[in-house]
């Protein structure tokens, strides 16, 4: 800015806000601002700044005061197998507005274990003996926030690091960039110590720090912090706000000229001065009028608060601190340009895009670092995101939907089932009920209104609106009514029988591996020859005609269900299950499923050759067998089978049954989430087909399958297969 021109009159004091200062007496109003503003520098901006304090503060509690979920499948032991991980990746894909459903009842109901205490438990919610869960999650993501990286300190009960990378911590301390600094070899991080004023720096290995960053693409073994996109702003308007602080403290006028004619001498310079002071100084004479003596003018600074636009130079700097944190300014009871509307978006998006995410992370870096230890390896950890009320579904927007629905005739029950909407169902829901008059219309009135083109009673708008009612409806009432009908099919045929079968086929393998181990021990005092094996191994004819006869009455109690499910659909009297069509099905796959004891009886021979060949000891090889017989028992091995072969006989049954009533067409039928085989995918796309078509032609690949888990199917389309066949009627 230009200085004023200083001719042959005397300047006493001359100032700007915005300039260098010039003083020519120690009491002058800009001395104090000065002094001040030497100071201005932002060095703790967590505590000096208050919107990059607001906008950390808020992401910071609102992770923390979300439950954090420590869970394992009961279902499994092996943690390759664990339903967790799909769980969690399925609920980060699906719509914020559906998370509730994943809540911790839900978790219960689907045999997940939420863990309720011991050491790691003890871990997660104790932390340290200064620090609770909450404030754990919240130190973290404030040291996030503004350095980019955020370190655990694992210790052992005995308040030391922890020892082994095995070893499960006992305590854990959040620590800032400040403090924990990487020892780097040849570029890539060896250890981490402790940085003190103690010349003796602490040093920790890998496994005793757990390291949280925001990756840096300029410097990859240093975070970058979201406080550094907005450390510009936060410092110029920590500079304005000391400015203004000092301003108000200091004065009632803005800096300006004030001159005297002549060239006064030190002792009248500081007696206008000091009169000038005692009239004007201070925030309680402001607005004082001057009187000006002797020929003295005071010429006022044009540049003033408003005409720099000091207060628009302050929301500039907010605005771009709150953009860099990507935090909405409700968060702190900022209501400018906002309504309703935009504010439940704008929390919904702050969830969506910041908490979220960040709460993945954490997820993440933990299953992966520390829930391997052996105290947790099959536990995860997990953000319980159901009860957030900002990602529930906007209900004023659902009705919104569902009257457009209901405008195209739409019957209120299925517009219920697709809006997933929590309202008892009446009978009066099942018609469809259109704008006009709202009179209740049947499919069988639909149906017999008269053809305009083939002569009525004249009232041709009212039959086309019907016939267009009538096909706007039936694509989505066919799509809920495939849905109904799987479920239908999983509910009442599927899941009743494979946890009971499932059991079966675990005592199954145990107790032909109680035989098969017995056997083996008896028979090689000294090590067999290959062509010995067949003799020592078990019975593969007998334990698979054991096997069948297990079976028997699951495939028996499968077929029953599969006809009840299947003439309820076609509206027809259930077949007998001693119908020789569905015994045929029966005896089939009783036979079939010997492919089992014939599959595992080869693989174990193979194993114990390739023991043999290794040169292995007996003891080696009896490890081999347990191992493998272990590996049969598992949870999810024995779910496969009964799944697979329950699938198969209720699919085999129900087929039978449509082409024994007459039915032309089928239709694939997936469950329709992400677990669907791509090929099953494109069978369940195709619409209805007829009755004696092979899927296997519309993926250009030989073989048959003639519907889903067809038998004589290949086994990569039918091993855990729960789609079903629908008739088209």
């Amino acid at each position: 800015m230009k200085m004023p021109e200083i001719d042959d009159v005397a300047t006493i004091v001359f100032a700007n806000k915005w300039a260098n200062v010039r003083e020519l007496d120690d009491s002058t109003f800009f001395k104090s601002i000065r002094l001040r503003m030497n100071d201005k520098e932002i060095t703790q901006p967590y505590r000096q700044h208050v919107w990059t304090h607001a906008c950390v503060k808020s992401i910071a509690t609102t992770i923390a005061s979300v439950p954090f979920l420590i869970v394992r499948d009961k279902k499994t032991s092996d943690r390759s197998k664990s339903r967790v991980p799909k769980l969690m990746d399925t609920i980060r894909a699906i719509n914020s507005e559906h998370r509730q459903e994943f809540g911790q009842a839900m978790l219960r109901a689907s045999d997940f274990e939420i863990m309720d205490g011991g050491p790691v438990y003890s871990t997660f919610h104790d932390v340290n003996p200064l620090m609770t869960k909450a404030q754990l999650w919240e130190a973290t993501t404030v040291l996030l926030a503004m350095d980019g990286d955020a370190f655990w300190l694992l210790q052992g009960s005995d308040g030391k690091p922890i020892s082994a990378a095995t070893e499960w911590p006992a305590r854990i301390w959040p620590m800032g960039q400040k403090k924990i600094l990487p020892y780097v070899k040849d570029g890539a991080i060896e250890g981490w110590r402790y940085d003190s004023d103690a010349q003796d720096h602490k040093r920790f290995e890998l496994f005793q720090v757990l390291w949280f960053y925001d990756y840096n693409p300029y410097d990859p073994l240093d975070g970058l912090g979201d406080y550094e996109t907005v450390k510009e702003a936060a410092s110029q308007d920590h500079k304005s706000a000391k400015y203004n602080e000092a301003f108000f403290d200091n004065g009632a006028e803005p800096g300006g000229i004030l001159t005297v004619p002549g060239d006064p001498n030190d002792t009248q310079r500081k007696d206008i001065l000091r009169a000038w002071n005692d009239r004007h100084k201070g925030p309680e004479k402001q607005g004082k009028t001057a009187l000006l003596t002797h020929g003295a003018k005071y010429d006022r600074n044009p540049r003033t608060h408003q005409d720099m636009q000091f207060l628009e130079g302050r929301k500039w700097n907010r605005d771009e601190t709150f953009a860099g944190f990507r935090t909405p300014k409700i968060l702190a009871s900022i209501y400018e340009d906002i309504n309703m509307a935009t504010a439940f978006a704008a929390i919904k998006q702050f969830w969506n895009q910041v908490a979220i995410p960040r709460m993945v992370y954490y997820e993440d870096s933990i299953n992966s670092k520390m829930m391997k230890k052996p105290d947790a390896r099959d536990w995860y950890v997990m953000f319980d995101l159901s009860n957030v009320e900002a990602l529930r579904a906007d209900e004023e927007k659902k009705s919104q939907v569902a009257e457009r629905y209901s405008k195209i005739g739409i019957p209120t029950e299925d517009i219920i089932d697709q809006m997933e909407l929590k309202f008892p169902k009446r009978g009066w829901m099942g018609s469809w009920w259109v704008p006009f008059n709202l009179v209740p219309i049947s499919d069988k009135e639909s149906e017999s209104t008269e053809n305009p083109a083939q002569g009525g009673d004249g009232n041709d708008n009212n039959a086309d609106m019907i016939r267009k009612i009538d096909r706007a409806s039936k694509g989505l009432k066919r799509q809920i009514d495939k849905g109904k009908q799987w479920q239908a099919w999983v509910n009442n045929v599927l899941s009743p029988i494979e946890g009971p079968y499932q059991e079966k086929i675990h005592s199954f393998w145990y107790e032909l591996r109680k035989e098969q181990i017995a056997k083996w021990e008896q028979s090689t005092k000294d090590m067999p020859s290959e062509g010995e094996l067949n003799s020592i191994l078990f019975d593969r004819d007998v334990w698979g005609a054991k096997l069948g006869q297990i079976s028997l009455p699951f495939y028996e109690e499968a077929s029953r269900l599969a006809l009840e499910q299947t003439s309820q659909e076609l509206n027809t009297d259930p077949w007998n299950l001693n119908d020789p069509r569905v015994q045929a099905q029966i005896e089939l796959k009783k036979n079939k499923i010997r492919i089992v004891t014939d599959e595992f009886w080869m693989a174990l021979r193979d194993n114990i050759v390739e023991g043999m060949q290794e040169n292995e000891t007996v003891t080696e090889i009896s490890t081999r067998i347990r191992k493998q017989f272990n590996n049969a028992q598992k949870p999810y091995a024995t779910l496969r089978i009964a799944r697979t072969e329950t699938a198969q006989i209720s699919g085999m049954v129900r087929h039978a049954n449509l082409e024994g009533e007459g039915i032309k067409k089928k239709e694939w039928n997936t469950a329709g989430d992400e677990d669907v085989r791509e090929a099953h995918k494109i069978f369940g796309s195709l619409g209805p087909v007829p009755i004696g078509h092979n899927y296997m032609t519309d993926i250009g690949q030989s073989g048959k399958l003639m519907y889903p888990n067809d038998p004589e199917g290949p086994a990569d389309q039918v091993i855990n297969c729960r789609c079903v066949e629908l008739p088209v009627i």
